[in-house]
């Protein structure tokens, strides 16, 4: 009975935070085991491109940045403790076209537990949550929760398009 009873517990837990995110306090991480990893280090025998994209960490040189190279921000909070946020860390952010298509950001990581302030200022209170901004800092779209490849993806297309649009309308006036 007791067994019955933690498993609805643990699948009502975990598939919450699956479909909402990391929120205070976070789940602990669960590693896999050493002997699902082969000797090149990867899970189940799948490996993951050592490059992952690269994220500035100063909010204020990221807008600088995006607006010198007029390019869009991509925000994407986090902190360390979230499950979620790591494995978006670990894989989403190490897909190839992921990598590829990142070329037209101007990425930043902001670790929400030492970004209160601009976490307040942005209105982020979960983790992981992807902001996407015109370089001027205009929010285009915000996404919670983890995010796949495939769904970030289509999303930072979505910006792209947005972005292409807002600057139409601008031009226009």
């Amino acid at each position: 009975m007791y067994k019955y009873v933690f498993a609805v517990f643990t699948v009502i837990i975990f598939g919450s935070c699956a479909f909402y995110g990391c929120t205070k306090p976070p789940i602990p991480a669960i590693s896999p085991p050493s002997s699902s990893l082969n000797k090149a280090g990867a899970v189940g025998g799948v490996r993951q491109p050592e490059k992952a994209v690269e994220f500035l960490s100063d909010y204020d040189s990221a807008r600088e940045t995006a607006k010198k190279e007029n390019k869009p921000l991509l925000l994407f909070f986090y902190t360390p403790k979230c499950v979620y946020s790591r494995q978006m860390l670990d894989e989403t952010f190490r897909n190839r076209e992921v990598l590829d298509f990142a070329k037209q950001f101007i990425c930043l990581q902001v670790d929400e537990s030492r970004s209160r302030e601009l976490c307040e200022e942005l209105d982020v209170n979960a983790t992981p949550t992807i902001q996407f901004m015109t370089p001027d800092g205009t929010l285009l779209q915000r996404l919670t929760a983890k995010k796949t490849a495939d769904q970030l993806l289509l999303q930072m297309h979505v910006a792209i398009q947005s972005l292409a649009t807002s600057e139409k309308m601008r031009n226009r006036n």
